[in-house]
């Protein structure tokens, strides 16, 4: 009996020993795993500061290649500039103030040869002329006053047709000589505006505008070096 007490409490001492051993090794398990996602957090957090440094540093870098290329290319733009400014300085450029004003008159008024003269204005005479008259014999002849006086009336109608018909065209003539006189005038009273415009232009530049010799040219040198 007590030999048999014996082997039960052998037993359950292995057993407790077992389960220590056990949890023991649960817990260093449990710690390895704790010890593992914390390094894992801390290279996690290392990683990502390395990669913000990198983009930051790869930003300041296109920054940086930015930054040089404006500057060469505003180099490259001032160089220019002063190169046009050289040229320009280089070239005698003074401006004649009287090389600008409007020269010259309007065309001189031109009425075409076939409206200066009128047509020949019909007569009376140069229709009645074929109605040929009564003589002799021809004065007997059954009918012949009463065909001469139709006729007359017929010469004397067409008469009168031909000279409305030449009323007509001389109003037309004069229509049109008054309208080419009209548009001349207009021309040269449009040129004279436009000179007095540019006149009165001109004289107001000249009047603020740096000059050399007798107030009638503009100085160029002079414009340059007040820039």
């Amino acid at each position: 009996m007590i030999r048999g007490s014996r082997i039960v409490l052998s037993i359950a001492r292995q057993a407790a020993r077992a389960e220590r051993r056990r949890a023991a090794e649960e817990r260093r398990q449990q710690e390895r795993e704790h010890r593992a996602d914390k390094q894992w957090a801390i290279d996690a957090k290392r990683a990502a500061k390395q990669r913000a440094r990198a983009k930051k540093a790869a930003f300041l870098a296109a920054r940086e290649i930015e930054a040089i290329d404006l500057s060469e290319r505003l180099l490259d733009r001032e160089q220019e500039l002063a190169n046009i400014l050289n040229d320009t300085l280089s070239i005698d450029d003074t401006i004649d103030f009287d090389s600008l004003r409007v020269s010259g008159e309007a065309p001189a008024l031109a009425i075409p040869a076939a409206l200066q003269v009128p047509a020949p204005q019909p007569t009376e005479a140069d229709f009645l002329e074929g109605v040929a008259p009564l003589e002799g014999l021809a004065r007997l002849w059954p009918g012949a006053k009463q065909r001469r006086y139709a006729d007359l009336l017929d010469a004397q109608a067409q008469y009168l047709a031909a000279l409305d018909l030449w009323h007509e065209g001389e109003a037309e003539r004069q229509r049109e000589i008054a309208r080419l006189n009209a548009e001349h005038a207009g021309a040269v009273a449009a040129l004279a505006a436009k000179k007095t415009h540019r006149d009165g232009e001109i004289d107001q530049f000249r009047a603020g505008a740096p000059v050399c010799g007798q107030s009638r040219t503009i100085c160029r040198p002079l414009c340059a070096s007040s820039i």
